[in-house]
């Protein structure tokens, strides 16, 4: 009447299967339930100390500032100098390389920014930065800076008269103001 004993037992396989699924699932659903407790038992901790915190910077903003702090928040903070050294330009008027520290036989020209986006720039009194120079004035010298003196004699120095004015475009400074120079 229920069927044939194939049936019969590939049912109770079947069930038996169920069973076994019905007691994974029991027991993930245990280890959430555990998971999903110890959550929120974190959350709970967290939201006291957040309670906490804010309630302590409460505090701290109701206190008068210091005379101190008033005078700190009062004085104007000037920007930072951040002073970089230029290898030669290229012939456009463009410095592509800068460095933080002089790069002997490289370094040229030195370069003040506050803004790191707009800067004034002479040339470097020294012995490496004048023979550089002299390589080519046309180029090293000359398309960046307006040149007073004989310069068609070798110069024993140059001396920075007038500084120029570079703005950084990507990672070259373009001069907009060439310096001006004396060869002595």
């Amino acid at each position: 009447m229920f069927g044939n004993a194939k049936e019969i037992q590939e049912l109770r396989e079947s069930f038996a299967h169920m069973g076994a699924m019905v007691e994974e699932l029991k027991s993930q659903s245990a280890f959430f339930k555990s998971k999903i407790s110890s959550l929120n038992s974190q959350i709970a901790a967290m939201s006291e100390k957040v309670e906490s915190l804010e309630a302590l910077l409460a505090q701290k903003s109701d206190k008068p500032a210091s005379s101190a702090e008033t005078m700190t928040a009062q004085q104007p903070v000037a920007p930072a100098n951040t002073v970089l050294y230029l290898s030669a330009p290229a012939a456009d008027g463009t410095f592509t390389g800068s460095s933080p520290a002089v790069q002997e036989g490289s370094s040229v020209y030195c370069l003040t920014t506050t803004d790191g986006y707009n800067g004034s720039f002479s040339f470097i009194d020294s012995h490496d930065a004048l023979a550089t120079a002299m390589i080519s004035v046309s180029q090293f010298v000359k398309s960046v800076c307006k040149v007073e003196g004989n310069t068609r004699q070798y110069p024993t120095r140059i001396v920075t008269i007038e500084q120029g004015s570079a703005v950084r475009e990507g990672d070259v400074w373009r001069v907009s103001k060439k310096a001006l120079v004396r060869f002595e």
